[in-house]
C-alpha cells in the first residue's frame, strides 16, 4: 500500500575519511515538485513535542564536595 505514491530522489553518498567503512547517504527532492510534496505531506505525520525542555541548570545534581 503507497501512502503517497512513489518518490524521485536524487542521492549523494559522502564518506568518512577516516573511516572508510561508514558514510552518509543524503536523499533530496527536486523543490516543488510532486516528490517534495510527498515528502512534505510524511513530515508533516511527526510528533513534536509541545513542552520545553529543562534548562541545563535544572538537571543538574547538586555537587557535594568530600568533607
Amino acid at each position: 500500500m503507497a501512502v503517497v505514491g512513489d518518490l524521485t530522489l536524487d542521492y549523494v553518498v559522502l564518506a568518512a575519511e577516516d573511516d572508510p567503512e561508514q558514510s552518509l547517504a543524503i536523499y533530496t527532492p527536486e523543490p516543488a515538485s510532486p516528490s517534495a510534496e510527498a515528502l512534505g505531506i510524511l513530515a508533516s505525520w511527526t510528533s513534536t513535542s509541545t513542552a520545553a525542555a529543562p534548562a541545563p541548570e535544572q538537571t543538574r545534581q547538586p555537587h557535594n564536595p568530600p568533607s
